[in-house]
């Protein structure tokens, strides 16, 4: 986040071992703090929680454009420092262990599935409304990033004139002013066309809506259930989900995303049914 870093350290079965959320300010570099997260997952090898432990890898949960295949953060709204920042290279040259980055909505939906509501739902849309407003994808189980790792960033899409995602959601997370703000009305008048067409589009098993306007506004929530069950008059058959990793899910999904990794060449071992 902006103003800190979370760090998460989970068994196969999603139990915490370790956690901790350190503050971080405007003149932090991205070099200083991902050497400060460094330094403690080093630390943390050696702590009573993860001694004697196998470590998989290390998943770092990112908002803002990415490149996963080259492990760099492009750009992000709300941490304006970080331009082009190599962070698997940096990571890994400080702590030693493979590393992986996601964009965080991709890693709330992965933290649903593997710890959460989800289980073993194949095609799953997570549309997150906070200071980032993001839609991640899971189709046939993967990630879903696009040709220019850019699918899901329906924020600025126009939905009519002069109206965007953005628009409504920015002035119901800044603090009030004496200017008229749209109303949450509007925006769950909004994400019903939204998500009526997402679910056109990729046909998903399971919806998940999350972030801070998700859970202040319960029109939003009962918008959502009427675009799901439009999409049902159509033939479509999605379930919109209660998350049930509530505390850190963008971290649980990054580490979520290195089970992926780790069992990608084993089959036989599912998501659901990890026995340790």
């Amino acid at each position: 986040d902006p103003d800190r870093l979370r760090l998460l350290a989970l068994n196969l079965t999603g139990e915490t071992l370790i956690a901790e959320s350190l503050p971080l300010d405007s003149s932090t570099t991205p070099a200083a703090a991902l050497a400060l997260a460094a330094a403690r997952i080093q630390a943390w090898r050696s702590s009573a929680e993860l001694l004697g432990r196998t470590i998989l890898g290390v998943g770092a949960a990112l908002p803002g454009i990415i490149d996963p295949a080259h492990g760099i953060l492009r750009s992000a709204p709300h941490l304006p420092a970080w331009k082009n920042v190599p962070v698997r290279t940096l990571l890994h040259a400080a702590a030693g262990l493979p590393v992986h980055i996601e964009r965080v909505t991709n890693c709330i939906a992965l933290a649903e599935r593997w710890f959460g509501a989800a289980g073993d739902a194949e095609n799953l849309l997570c549309l997150h409304l906070d200071q980032d407003i993001d839609l991640g994808l899971l189709l046939g189980g993967q990630i879903f990033r696009g040709t220019h790792n850019l699918a899901g960033n329906v924020a600025t899409l126009p939905l009519s004139a002069n109206i965007t995602l953005h628009s409504l959601c920015s002035p119901l997370l800044s603090p009030p002013t004496d200017n008229p703000r749209p109303s949450a009305d509007a925006l769950a008048t909004a994400l019903c066309q939204t998500l009526h067409i997402a679910v056109g589009l990729f046909d998903p098993q399971a919806i998940l809506l999350t972030g801070i306007l998700a859970e202040t506004y319960p029109q939003l929530l009962i918008s959502a259930n009427d675009a799901l069950e439009a999409a049902h008059r159509a033939g479509h058959n999605a379930e919109l989900l209660t998350p049930r990793v509530l505390t850190d899910a963008p971290a649980a999904g990054a580490c979520g995303m290195i089970l992926d990794a780790a069992f990608d060449t084993l089959p036989f071992i599912t998501h659901s049914r990890i026995t340790v």
